[in-house]
């Protein structure tokens, strides 16, 4: 490699070959050729691969790529700038300097022996080098030359790869991204690529981290390419990924969040997923266990705390329990607490309790809404009075949102002034407020619950409309106001079921279910209450409970051989009124036949008065689909106690029975060793 480029070629300037070969002769160390034309000019270079031309700049773009070429110009005939950034020229000759060419050539020559001998270092370092390098020509990207480790890594031969494109070492799916990819890098990014699939000689998949090493070449492109395997670490790795995002996956879909809890001190290290479970900022959320006890629901904090302490004391084998606990904004979740003690010391004293917190809201409401659906139908079929049935549903608000106390006002469908105002542990102050109404009525207070719309009132000192109940309210640590419009048939607006509420925030969004829900099931109640009382057959009165409840209705006259199944029992199903004949065997013939031995063994059991019939199980839709439903009935005797006739309800509790099933599922993961792992 010493003497590689010692060989001049002089191309198309045979008008200088006395001058030119006067200047050489002192230097026998440089030999050079004649090509007056460019067919000679190639001959000669193929007798010598390494060699410097030099030609008139008119003549350059015929030089082939990959030579060092010397310009040669008259002293007006070119502008040094015209070469100045063409990486093959190394210098400019002028005609009447001709003595300046063995010093151009010579040091051309120090300079590639230099070059030389840095190559050959390189490339010992870059042989002998663990990682795999490439170079691949940029305008085809054929790869040109590997080192044994890429040869090792890759499976192929030398020959074999420099056969091979640089998106052939990827998967067919991967290669257009591969092009890309290396088009970024030969336009100067810099940047790694890590986890990059790439393909074997066998086919077998592993993956490399790939970095650029820059671009090179004189006329001829070139680009190393250096590749890391990094699949033990790629899978190690994933492994880290997928286990984390499965426990992720499992907190999110049981709504989970998890607790590390130091049981002498009482600091608590808890996952993201448990501060946002109350509204709370991770980032600035801190617990301890004094903390969770004053967030307890009064109704909850003294039998959730002594569960805890027996747990700790070991007086019960197990920490599990349900609890309400307050929210940032001052609403309440229902949440599971499952623990176990992880921890001891020498004395057997318990130090560290890790647990999971599980939100089942949506489960409790659904319980919350059917019990109060099942005692609103029992006594409306009881015959209780408006106010006994609407002071079911105020109460029932208030148990559930014990900083609350709430009140049912009814308006007259035609003058749209209040009627009447039902109310169970409001303030009597409050109470008489409302009352006013009656006497002195106020249709701008009411002018967003006419339109159908919620009111909502932050604060009551603030808005002209209340401003005269706030001084009561406040006295008994009211603070804001929140109703629900109540409408009866064809959306017209009976009343207002208003909540007053010691939080200083807007309602939250479970908040908003419970206050819609408990609006909703009075609508049909007080619009059809005084018409219940005037009912005397028992069809039209279980039709009127459906209304209330949302249930579907049936009747089965058993002496008589008549059925009676109401609208919505049919519509439970996605029928029309006439599509379903009414007869007993429209209901049982659509009862799973996995289900049916149980439920005639119920009717039996009822029949014979040994217990009540109350029960879930499968019936089939108009879509063929299987949906679960709570089935109650009470049986009707005559007076030597034979049954006579049989009337009850159908819900859809499918709903529920996922959630509960999801309940079911996040203890198996805590049996799986979650809580501990």
């Amino acid at each position: 490699m010493a003497d590689a480029r010692t060989h001049l070629i002089l191309f198309a300037i045979d008008d200088l070959r006395e001058p030119i070969a006067q200047t050489l002769a002192p230097f026998p160390f440089i030999s050079y050729s004649f090509a007056p034309t460019l067919p000679e000019l190639l001959d000669v270079i193929n007798q010598h691969h390494a060699a410097i031309v030099l030609c008139r700049a008119e003549d350059y773009v015929n030089v082939p790529v990959g030579l060092a070429i010397i310009i040669l110009c008259v002293d007006d005939d070119v502008l040094f700038a015209h070469f100045a950034n063409q990486p093959a020229v190394i210098d400019v000759l002028f005609e009447n300097r001709l003595q300046r060419l063995p010093f151009i050539v010579q040091r051309e020559i120090r300079q590639q022996q230099a070059l030389d001998r840095e190559t050959r270092r390189l490339r010992m370092i870059i042989e002998h080098a663990p990682h795999g390098v490439i170079e691949v020509e940029t305008s085809n990207r054929l790869i040109r030359w590997t080192n044994p480790a890429m040869n090792q890594l890759f499976g192929y031969s030398p020959a074999e790869m420099r056969s091979l494109r640089l998106e052939e070492m990827h998967p067919e799916e991967e290669r257009a991204t591969a092009i890309d990819t290396f088009h970024r890098m030969v336009a100067g990014d810099e940047s790694p690529i890590l986890n990059v699939i790439c393909q074997r000689r066998d086919g077998s998949i592993f993956y490399c981290n790939i970095a650029p090493g820059g671009v090179y070449g004189n006329g001829q492109r070139l680009i190393f390419i250096f590749f890391t395997d990094v699949t033990g670490e790629y899978q190690s790795l994933q492994t880290l990924r997928v286990n984390a995002y499965r426990l992720e996956l499992a907190l999110r879909a049981a709504n989970q969040g998890l607790y590390d809890i130091d049981v002498r001190s009482g600091l608590t290290v808890v996952s993201d997923e448990y501060a946002t479970m109350l509204g709370y900022d991770p980032a600035t959320f801190t617990e301890t266990n004094q903390r969770w006890r004053e967030r307890l629901h009064p109704a909850d904090a003294a039998m959730v705390y002594q569960t805890y302490l027996d747990y700790l004391a070991g007086r019960i084998p197990e920490y599990r329990v349900e609890f309400r606990s307050r929210m940032q904004q001052g609403g309440w979740k229902w949440i599971l607490s499952v623990g176990a003690i992880v921890e001891r010391d020498a004395q057997g004293h318990p130090l560290r309790m890790l647990g999971t917190h599980t939100d089942i809201s949506t489960l409790k409401r659904l319980e919350f809404q059917e019990r109060l659906r099942v005692q609103l139908f029992t006594s409306l079929l009881g015959g209780e009075s408006l106010e006994n049935l609407m002071n079911i549903l105020l109460k029932a608000f208030e148990e559930e949102q014990p900083d609350t106390c709430c009140a049912l006002v009814l308006f007259d469908t035609t003058s749209r002034r209040q009627t009447h105002v039902i109310t169970s542990n409001l303030p009597s102050e409050l109470n008489e407020l409302l009352e006013e109404g009656l006497r002195q009525p106020s249709q701008s207070r009411w002018q967003s619950i006419l339109a159908r719309q919620r009111l909502w009132i932050p604060d009551l000192r603030l808005d002209p409309q209340w401003i005269d109940f706030a001084a009561s309210a406040e006295l008994h640590g009211f603070i804001t106001l929140w109703a629900e419009p109540i409408s009866g048939a064809g959306g017209t607006i009976i009343g207002a079921f208003t909540v007053w509420s010691a939080r200083n925030a807007l309602p939250q969004r479970d908040d908003q279910i419970l206050l819609q829900f408990v609006g909703h099931l009075a609508g049909p109640v007080v619009e059809q209450h005084m018409i219940a009382e005037r009912l005397r057959l028992s069809e039209e009165r279980y039709t009127l409970a459906e209304r209330a409840v949302q249930d579907g209705v049936w009747d089965w006259d058993i002496i008589n051989g008549v059925t009676y199944l109401s609208p919505q029992w049919k519509a439970l199903f996605g029928f029309g009124e006439d599509e379903l004949p009414n007869a007993i065997t429209t209901f049982f013939e659509r009862i799973h036949p996995d289900d049916w031995p149980e439920v005639t063994k119920a009717l039996d059991r009822h029949f014979a008065g040994y217990e009540p019939f109350h029960m879930e199980f499968r019936m089939r839709y108009r879509d063929g689909k299987y949906r679960w439903v709570l089935a109650r009935g009470e049986a009707l005797r005559d007076n030597e106690g034979t049954v006579t006739r049989m009337v009850g309800a159908l819900s859809d509790v499918t709903e529920r029975r996922q959630l509960d099933e999801r309940i079911r599922e996040t203890q198996k993961l805590e049996a799986l060793g979650l809580l501990t792992g």
